[in-house]
């Protein structure tokens, strides 16, 4: 790794672990600004990463998520926002299977079987995943649409039935709307 780039994450990792202090870093939410302004979109993400990855160190069973925040003039440099979020966790309830964050509003899923409950569990609380899970807004017939098709290509492996947010209290099928050739 660039020697500039482990420096710039060793800087903003200390940042944060300053920031954090001495308690659970679940629930903190903020902003590290970038150094330097002269750092290219591939050096950024490379960074994004690397922080991301380093962050898990003191997660303390929460999941880091650090995504970047474009400056406001190119004189600027970027900021990237660090999360700690709740970890996902699967539950039986009424002898179905759901996968939520306990007690946060949130996206939740009905699977077919307490295997695919746990893996998709653990796919939600790696920070990738649960960033681009949390990018998602209920409100967007969109990107509820685009989530639905996330889902769908986790089958067979792990069997998502339905899903949804839990503020609406309402669940959507997850079924492939494509009808199947004729021949």
């Amino acid at each position: 790794m660039n020697p500039i780039i482990s420096s710039e994450i060793q800087t903003l990792f200390d940042a944060v672990v300053g920031l954090l202090g001495s308690g659970r870093p679940e629930g903190y939410s903020g902003g590290v600004p970038l150094f330097s302004n002269s750092l290219t979109e591939e050096q950024t993400e490379e960074i994004r990463v690397g922080l991301q990855t380093r962050l898990a160190e003191v997660a303390d069973g929460a999941v880091p998520v650090v995504t970047v925040a474009q400056p406001q003039d190119e004189n600027q440099a970027g900021v990237l926002k660090v999360s700690f979020l709740k970890i996902y966790v699967e539950e039986l309830y009424e002898l179905d299977w759901f996968v939520d964050v306990q007690g946060d509003a949130c996206w939740y899923f009905k699977t077919g079987d307490k295997k695919s409950a746990r893996q998709l569990a653990d796919f939600f609380n790696l920070p990738e995943n649960r960033g681009k899970l949390e990018a998602f807004r209920s409100e967007s017939r969109t990107e509820t649409s685009l989530l639905k098709h996330w889902l769908l290509q986790l089958r067979p492996e792990i069997d998502v039935v339905k899903f949804g947010y839990k503020s609406t209290g309402q669940m959507e099928l997850v079924k492939s709307d494509i009808l199947g050739s004729v021949s």
